[in-house]
């Protein structure tokens, strides 16, 4: 073999391995410190990096900011998240804001009605005496409660108004009117179930026996 042979092969490695270390390289052609943008050379191709705010400044109380949402086709990338509606559908969110769609509009129903608070005193007279008829507060320190249709699940409740009558605006389906039985008053037709379709309203009355005497 010639002697000239291995110096060949050093030259060889070492242009070999020049190379190779010249082509891991990124050259910083500009630096905008304004903008905090880098234009970085790479071989075949020039791309742009833009630098991580914050990161690492001293004093630094957020070295690692939550990033921003990447545009995509002019929109954000919104997150995967889901909002459960009242019908029991889910709606996610969309740009640009990444705010929720809206739910499907849903068909409500009505149930409604008065009640009839009494006797207010021992001995009914006729007419009436008027210290035993009933007053705003007669009704509005009383309760009706909507329940699922298990008797047991609170759906809503409210004081009766004023005037004596309630009203729940609800969903299609089947529930029972009630009130709570905390004392010697009790109510005539109570429990009550009800079925409500969707834009229709059904009206029930009904009575509170005070269970005065």
């Amino acid at each position: 073999m010639s002697r000239s042979f291995y110096p060949t092969i050093a030259i060889i490695i070492i242009v070999v391995v020049a190379a190779a270390v010249l082509h891991s390289i990124f050259y910083i052609s500009n630096y905008n410190q304004s903008g905090g943008t880098y234009t970085l050379l790479y071989p075949g191709y020039i791309k742009n990096f833009e630098q991580i705010q914050n990161h690492g400044n001293a004093g630094d109380t957020n070295p690692n900011p939550i990033p921003t949402p990447t545009p995509v086709g002019g929109g954000v990338a919104c997150t995967q998240e889901a909002m459960l509606c009242p019908d029991g559908s889910y709606v996610s969110r969309h740009g640009p804001n990444c705010e929720f769609n809206p739910c499907p509009t849903v068909a409500t129903g009505v149930i409604k009605g008065k009640v009839d608070v009494g006797p207010l005193c021992p001995a009914v007279k006729n007419p009436p005496d008027p210290m035993c008829l009933p007053t705003a507060e007669t009704y509005t320190s009383r309760k009706v409660i909507l329940y699922a249709s298990d008797s047991t699940t609170v759906v809503n409740s409210m004081h009766f108004l004023s005037d004596g009558t309630y009203l729940f605006n609800v969903q299609p389906g089947t529930y029972v009117i009630d009130i709570p039985h905390d004392g010697i008053s009790g109510g005539r037709d109570l429990p009550k179930t009800i079925t409500v379709s969707a834009g229709r309203t059904v009206e029930f009355d009904f009575s509170i026996d005070t269970g005065i005497r």
